[in-house]
């Protein structure tokens, strides 16, 4: 998978929604002190550790003086699927067309994930299933 661009909504000194397009040979974060550039380091580290943000003390990560609602989303990335990845989906219905993978961390510290084109699923035996169950 490769970095394509990723988004900060909330997170320290990007309060509000910044979209910062990674896809390039060589990337480089320039700014005077203070402006954010360990920021966006912190951020990309929560997109691939899982781990909540801090919201309070001297190290809160999310943006001071702001009204952050628990449902919204702090950060996401979006990833473009190489080809072993693409492999790796093909069993699932429409798997093979799938190119992007999408993750949003939201305030409250639910994690989701999305697959682009989104791949089908065949649900002829939870229909069965259900059928039964409801002749029961």
């Amino acid at each position: 998978m490769k970095l394509v661009w990723f988004e900060l909504n909330g997170y320290k000194r990007f309060a509000k929604s910044n979209k910062v397009n990674v896809d390039g040979k060589v990337i480089a974060i320039v700014g005077s002190n203070e402006a954010g550039k360990s920021s966006i380091l912190s951020a990309l580290h929560h997109i691939d550790s899982d781990i909540g943000f801090i919201r309070e003390g001297l190290n809160q990560e999310l943006t001071r003086g702001e009204e952050i609602a628990p449902s919204q989303i702090i950060v996401k990335a979006a990833y473009l699927l190489d080809e072993t990845d693409k492999k790796t989906l093909a069993h699932i219905d429409n798997g093979k067309n799938v190119r992007w993978f999408h993750k949003q961390l939201k305030e409250n510290g639910q994690v989701y994930y999305n697959l682009i084109p989104r791949p089908k699923r065949d649900l002829s035996l939870r229909n069965l299933a259900k059928k039964t169950l409801e002749r029961v």
